[in-house]
């Protein structure tokens, strides 16, 4: 049997078993099933090789990514990159890391002695910290918020020094 993707018309030989792909997965393949809902148990609507679904997935991420509307100012990137101890990346890439970063972290606040001195390092600008991943991220209090930039927790220990702020 042959099948064919349904951007680029890359064309497959796949064996019948192929259709039990759920039963087989952790296999790479070339070729990918496309169901309704994505739910491996519906009716197949067609094919997508693996590099149409490499690059849609992409740009879902991409998408994604603006309409979050969250936004990083260069200086974010800069400290960021300049702090990460990880792989070397360029800007787009760590603006989308701090992005995905951000998404996950939750917001955190200083004892009373730091956030005193913060205040007055910020000029007085009401900002909100966020905590993920060892990274302390200082963001705008507007909405969507402006990552103003990314610091290391250097030292600081939460439950100790800083802590989550419970909602609700």
């Amino acid at each position: 049997m042959s099948c064919v993707c349904a951007i680029c018309g890359f064309r497959k030989d796949i064996t019948p078993e192929f259709k039990q792909w759920p039963l087989i997965m952790g296999k790479s393949s070339e070729i990918y099933p496309i169901t309704k809902n994505g739910n491996p148990n519906r009716e197949l609507k067609g094919y997508i090789c693996a590099k149409c679904l490499r690059e849609a997935s992409k740009m879902r991420v991409y998408i994604k990514d603006l309409l979050s509307g969250i936004k990083v100012t260069k200086h974010a990137v800069e400290r960021f990159l300049l702090r990460n101890p990880g792989e070397k990346m360029d800007k787009e890439t760590a603006k989308r890391v701090i992005k995905k970063l951000f998404n996950r972290a939750e917001q955190i606040r200083f004892k009373d002695v730091y956030m005193v001195e913060r205040l007055l390092r910020n000029k007085v600008m009401p900002v909100d910290y966020y905590y993920s991943n060892g990274f302390i991220f200082v963001a705008t209090q507007e909405t969507p918020p402006t990552i103003l930039t990314v610091e290391l927790s250097m030292g600081k220990k939460l439950g100790k020094d800083f802590f989550y702020i419970e909602n609700g």
